[in-house]
């Protein structure tokens, strides 16, 4: 024998209800747009600082090798490139040790030392 159970809200409230929760919805909707277009211009300025400074240091007149701390190169600019013969965008994202040998160094260093004598 089944027992009909009594729906613990009236039907005169479900409009209500129903209104709620639709509102609910919407200003969940606004804010996740609202965080979107946040995101969007945050993206946007990251994204200008980035180019902004690669041209700094594009146009250095210096060599510049940056690694992580895992020892990866993560910059690598053009007069890097220059001093050393090799391709930046081959060095990038690779371990010193890789693209480097120890004695490298110490024959650029002599190199520059001789060139200013």
């Amino acid at each position: 024998m089944n027992i009909p159970m009594k729906n613990p809200h009236s039907e005169k409230s479900r409009p209500r209800e129903i209104a709620i929760l639709n509102q609910a919805f919407q200003s969940f909707n606004e804010a996740t747009e609202q965080l979107q277009r946040s995101y969007d211009v945050l993206n946007e300025a990251l994204e200008t600082n980035k180019n902004y400074l690669h041209n700094i240091m594009e146009s250095l007149p210096t060599g510049v090798i940056v690694v992580d701390q895992k020892n990866a190169i993560n910059t690598f600019n053009k007069t890097a490139g220059a001093i050393t013969g090799l391709d930046p965008k081959t060095c990038l994202n690779k371990p010193l040790r890789e693209v480097f040998s120890t004695d490298f160094f110490e024959k650029i260093v002599g190199r520059t030392t001789k060139e200013k004598q």
